[in-house]
Parts: structure tokens; sequence; C-alpha cells
């Protein structure tokens, strides 16, 4: 394929790791960065959020579209409000854009499975739960279990952020599930010692029975 075949976007590199169907809360401050917001705003254009791990950017990266500016402020920063709608490969990184101040990258798009399997989501859910309960915390939003999505829990089960980008490139969904039931029940453990370590800590010298 030639490069000339390639799309370009503008890109936002970043630390953090964004997920297909994900909506994420951005406090935009930097001039290119607040440039870029207005020509989404102005021209209806999406942008691709691309991980930055240890300094150097990564080939995967994730598309987004402005759905909200939710609050401007009187020095031209802004609360903007974005919604994923894909993944995509970096081709090439293009740190001059003609006229702008941010910078682009050719990209082609990334298709992602989502087969749904019914029994895995359920062991999943169950354990999910549980790490939840016994940690007395829930997600800040609700998950939808009916039409379930491995990546709508990616933040949630303990990964590094370099984990959360390696789940982010694993394509087939039977995957991501697997890779989420091993890490919540690492999670489920390492809290259950973490507990019975707090209790013991706590003890203070009690009189202990044993049946």
């Amino acid at each position: 394929m030639h490069e000339n075949s390639y799309s370009a976007i503008p890109v936002f590199a970043l630390p953090i790791v964004v997920f297909p169907e994900e909506e994420i809360r951005l406090h935009i401050f930097e001039e290119r960065y607040k440039e870029l917001i207005l020509d989404c705003d102005n021209y209806g254009i999406s942008f691709c959020i691309c991980t930055v791990i240890e300094n150097q950017l990564q080939n995967i990266g994730t598309i987004v579209r402005l759905k909200s500016i939710e609050k401007r402020y009187f020095d031209g920063k802004m609360d903007v409000i974005l919604e994923s709608i894909g993944i995509c490969k970096i081709i090439q990184y293009i740190s001059v854009t003609a006229n702008k101040l941010y910078s682009s990258i050719l990209y082609e798009n990334i298709e992602f499975d989502r087969i749904f399997n019914a029994e895995k989501i359920h062991i999943i859910h169950k354990k999910f739960e549980e790490l939840c309960y016994i940690n007395n915390i829930k997600p800040y939003h609700q998950v939808s279990w009916d039409d379930f999505l491995s990546y709508r829990i990616g933040h949630f089960v303990g990964f590094s952020l370099q984990q959360e980008f390696d789940l982010l490139t694993v394509l087939p969904e039977n995957e991501r599930l697997q890779i989420l039931d091993i890490q919540i029940t690492k999670m489920i453990q390492i809290t259950k010692k973490r507990t019975e370590w707090i209790h013991r800590l706590s003890l203070n010298g009690e009189f202990r029975q044993f049946t």
C-alpha cells in the first residue's frame, strides 16, 4: 500500500489508554490542543488519541470525536467530553500540520471483534462483583452486562498503563475476556490477602479462640 493511500488525522498524545466506546473527560489548556478542539467544534473533525508510555508514542491509537464542550474559561481553556469511535494503527507521525499548531498522523482503521460469549461474561460478571464487594467500591458508571464489551471494565481491574494498552491491541473478544478473567482472579486473591493482613494487624493482642 502506498503512503498516499492512508488517511490523515490530527493527533493528541497522552499517557492514557482510551478504549472503544469509552467516554473521556479532559481539561484542555495547551494552545495546540485548544486549537484542535475548536477545529473539532467548528468543522466536525475527529482525531486520534495516541498513548504515550515511558515517553514513547505507541503504534496503536484510538479515534475520538468531540461530544461536547462543557465549560469555556476566560483564557481559552476548556473542559470537554470526547467519545471513542474506533481503533487505528499509526503509520507515520507528522510533526508539522499546515497552518496548525497541532500534529497529525497517517493511519489505517483496525477492526476489533465483539463476539458475545455469554458463559464467559457471566463468570467475569460474578468475579467482578466479588472484587468490588470485598473492596467496598463500585465503578463510577454502571456497567451494562447485557451488551457487554470487555473494554468497558479495562480501567477497573488493576491493570498498569502498559497492560491497558496491551488489552487495547488484543482484537479477538474471547482473548480479551480471558485476560480479564485472569486479572480479576489475581486481584481477588491479592485483596483477600490484604484483608487478612489488615485483620491480623488489628488484633492488638486479643485472646484468640479456635474450634
